[in-house]
């Protein structure tokens, strides 16, 4: 799972960046990668909630936030604090859904 093209060397592992612009698959973006200013900037949290919606997405089978646009999806995650929503209880082991909503972690 990659999304290239945007990779960043950075000179240490707590480093974090400012970017000039909005890059990245929406659908699996961090808060910090819709506003890096409001957010914190981008560091390794962006790439846990990505892990996470990946995970998500495996268990599930279905398309993270239903065909939502970027816009709106931005909305959710930047203004509401949402996530993706995870599966049903029954379906996601206790310890799966903890890990998980660590992840996405304001």
């Amino acid at each position: 799972v990659t999304d290239f093209g945007i990779s960043r060397v950075i000179d240490s592992t707590r480093a974090r960046f400012q970017p000039t612009s909005v890059q990245g698959s929406c659908e699996y973006m961090a808060p910090e990668q819709f506003d890096s200013e409001e957010f914190g900037g981008i560091g390794a949290e962006c790439d846990m909630w990505g892990l996470a919606c990946t995970v998500v997405e495996m268990l599930s089978g279905k398309h993270l936030w239903g065909g939502l646009s970027w816009a709106k999806i931005m909305r959710k995650v930047c203004d509401k604090k949402e996530h993706p929503p995870l599966p049903a209880a029954g379906v996601l082991p206790a310890t799966v859904g903890e890990a998980l909503g660590r992840c996405f972690a304001y």
